[in-house]
């Protein structure tokens, strides 16, 4: 996916989401937070594969949530495609636990899970 990123996001331009990022490995880094690998995803409970801190406030860690890479895909396109996060949320809900993601690859969303990936732009 090299070469693409997520154009303005909720009021939220790119600098400062990887501002964010870098908080987020500035406090991994000093103990505050562990990493995404030791804790797993806060949604589903996946450990393995690709996963991040999420954050509906980029500004502050309070509210950082670590996500495993499909539970923070779906968290950004709630309001894009929202019947199906809905089904994918029920389905985690119930138990189910998708296969861990190890390279970041948006048409998974259209081909696994029926969500659309209008959000992402070429720079």
């Amino acid at each position: 996916m090299a070469g693409y990123r997520l154009a303005q996001f909720r009021g939220w331009q790119h600098e400062e989401r990887m501002a964010f990022c870098k908080l987020i490995d500035d406090a991994i880094a000093r103990g505050e937070l562990k990493p995404f690998r030791e804790i797993g995803c806060n949604r589903c409970g996946q450990k393995q594969g690709l996963g991040t801190y999420h954050s509906p406030w980029y500004g502050s860690l309070k509210y950082a949530e670590p996500l495993c890479w499909r539970c923070h895909l779906v968290t950004h396109l709630e309001r894009r495609d929202p019947q199906a996060c809905e089904l994918y949320w029920k389905e985690i809900k119930n138990g189910k636990q998708y296969p861990p993601v190890f390279r970041s690859d948006v048409s998974i969303m259209q081909r696994e899970h029926g969500i659309c990936r209008r959000w992402i732009v070429r720079p």
